[in-house]
């Protein structure tokens, strides 16, 4: 009976076929993965094919797992390189399939049109798991994507789950008809249609209006309202990013503050961005990360509780004892309520103090909360904000800045990141009309932060 090799995976593929090039033609070594130029396209195609090698078997799980991971890495390498092509892994008539690979285009394209170049990447597989059924099958694998580009922080990391469908055409050719994400515009109600090329230009040189009657300030109409009989608790924004470094990639199994348990909602999906969002602000106004980290109170100043503030009262912020009738809920977990408590703060009642801009991205900088709305319409006071996301990175001024200007960390999907580009994040061509900005400027408190016993 004749034998079949195993096939290895593409991260042994990468590694085997790296070693085997020329010096010219090296790559960078890389800390924990591959990089994606680092094999050809051809040889991404070998690696998906039975092979007649001595000493190994291939299975059928072998094949689809690396036709799904082929199929990732060769997406992320067409950003990079056009000699790259999803067309040899699926069927490009499936809806699912077409928009993602719209999704590489469209990146490449936007890219090239802000000229920002992918230096080096490196690509990490993790928790492939599959179902196979006669010639059809599913699949899902977690990516883990760090790259490093030439533009203003040039660090960014991108995880997510990809789940496959896939139907064997052929002797053992196994090719994908659909490939969904966890990202948080796919959970619910999405139109896979493909991205729109011809947007790029509307994002990369968009010029964003600025209302001259707006003090040249983050604070907009607050900033002639600062006298106060509190003490006022600066920002520290560093701490607040170290602490979003430390917790980005949080998720209901672990990786958060057990200070602050990760928020689900009744299906189990993770609710917890503004949560996170809330925490990162909370140990800016700390002013230490490693104090905030060693907390034991989650309900001691900064945060403000009802029971502190009143049951009514517009400035309660506190992952416990937070809920107040002023906004029908919980200002700490909720975005759209935590927009409304910054956007009400003020320097005569304790909390953080700042405002919040909504329609525009303009005054956003790090250690500010921005919110969007998924589902495309301009945002206002009134409006439901679906998803918190933290500013970790800044480009340009604040007065002008827009959706390719600003690095973020999130929680609640394995699109999570530490420093990752918000237009890659939420992907289609959102407006700064879908974006809301909580500005943090500091904290007013009735103490001295000096004084201050933490826990």
């Amino acid at each position: 009976m004749k034998t079949r090799k195993k096939l290895v995976s593409i991260l042994c593929a990468a590694a085997l076929l790296v070693s085997a090039l020329p010096a010219a033609s090296a790559v960078e070594p890389v800390e924990n993965g591959f990089d994606t130029l680092s094999i050809s396209m051809d040889d991404y195609y070998a690696a998906t094919k039975p092979t007649s090698m001595l000493f190994h078997t291939t299975s059928e799980y072998d094949i689809v797992k690396n036709v799904c991971e082929a199929f990732i890495a060769v997406g992320r390498a067409s950003v990079r390189s056009p000699e790259y092509s999803l067309e040899a892994f699926s069927d490009l008539s499936q809806d699912q399939v077409e928009y993602r690979q719209s999704e590489y285009q469209y990146l490449a394209a936007l890219y090239e049109a802000t000229d920002v170049a992918i230096l080096r990447d490196d690509m990490l597989f993790s928790d492939f798991e599959a179902e196979i059924d006669g010639t059809s099958a599913t699949a899902s694998v977690i990516e883990k994507y760090t790259y490093y580009t030439n533009d203003f922080d040039g660090y960014n990391f991108r995880m997510r789950k990809y789940t496959f469908s896939l139907d064997e055409q052929g002797d053992e050719n196994w090719v994908i008809t659909g490939v969904v994400t966890d990202d948080p515009w796919e959970t619910s109600d999405f139109s896979y249609e493909p991205y729109s090329i011809a947007d790029v230009d509307n994002v990369a040189n968009a010029v964003v209006p600025i209302d001259t009657d707006m003090e040249a300030d983050r604070l907009g109409e607050k900033v002639a309202a600062r006298s106060s009989g509190l003490y006022k608790w600066t920002y520290n924004t560093s701490a607040a990013v170290e602490y979003a470094e430390h917790f980005f990639n949080a998720s209901a199994t672990g990786g958060y503050n057990p200070l602050f348990p990760f928020k689900t909602n009744e299906n189990g999906a993770g609710v917890n961005c503004q949560n996170f969002a809330s925490q990162c602000v909370w140990a800016g106004l700390i002013g230490d990360c490693d104090i905030a980290l060693a907390m034991t109170s989650r309900t001691a100043l900064p945060a403000v509780t009802a029971s502190r503030a009143g049951s009514s009262a517009k400035n309660v912020w506190s992952y416990e004892d937070g809920y107040t009738s002023a906004y029908d809920g919980n200002p700490w977990v909720s975005s759209t309520r935590f927009a409304k408590m910054i956007k009400n703060s003020n320097t005569i009642t304790e909390g953080p103090y700042g405002n919040t801009h909504y329609g525009n991205l303009n005054y956003a900088d790090v250690g500010d909360v921005i919110h969007i709305n998924w589902s495309g319409e301009a945002v206002d006071y009134t409006s439901t904000l679906n998803h918190a996301m933290f500013v970790t990175a800044a480009n340009g001024d604040f007065g002008s800045r827009m959706v390719t200007d600003l690095k973020i960390a999130a929680n609640s999907s394995s699109t999570n990141a530490a420093y990752q580009s918000l237009v890659s994040y939420v992907g289609k061509s959102y407006k700064d009309k879908n974006f809301s900005t909580s500005i943090i400027d500091c904290g007013y408190y009735s103490i001295p932060r000096d004084w201050m016993n933490f826990n």
